[in-house]
């Protein structure tokens, strides 16, 4: 015969396997890198928004705010505290305070 079927054995099996296995991979790498830059980007935000807040109350009042509290609750500031803890410690009144956001370990 001219036209003949050649029999797949199983290393054609194996390499669909192979190349299924290695698409899973990728999908599954590409994921997590996903989900890291969307929580790097959201602590980022939010330190951007506290330290905006911060500085526009310094322009209005003369001064930094004790604590993060009072720009909740006199500025509007708002965030997931479930998901981040924001460290905010202040040196003076006319001294920019330390800002920096890290995720909540209650999420654990």
């Amino acid at each position: 015969m001219i036209f003949s079927k050649k029999k797949k054995g199983i290393s054609g099996l194996w390499g669909y396997v192979l190349l299924l296995a290695s698409i899973l991979g990728i999908f599954i790498i590409s994921t997590n890198r996903m989900f890291e830059n969307s929580s790097e980007d959201g602590r980022r935000l939010l330190t951007e928004a506290v330290t905006k807040t911060a500085v526009h109350c310094y322009a209005i009042e003369g001064q930094y705010p004790k604590d993060i509290e009072y720009l909740e609750e006199n500025y509007g500031l708002s965030y997931n505290h479930e998901k981040y803890t924001v460290h905010y410690d202040l040196i003076g009144a006319n001294l920019m305070p330390s800002i920096f956001v890290t995720e909540s370990d209650l999420n654990d």
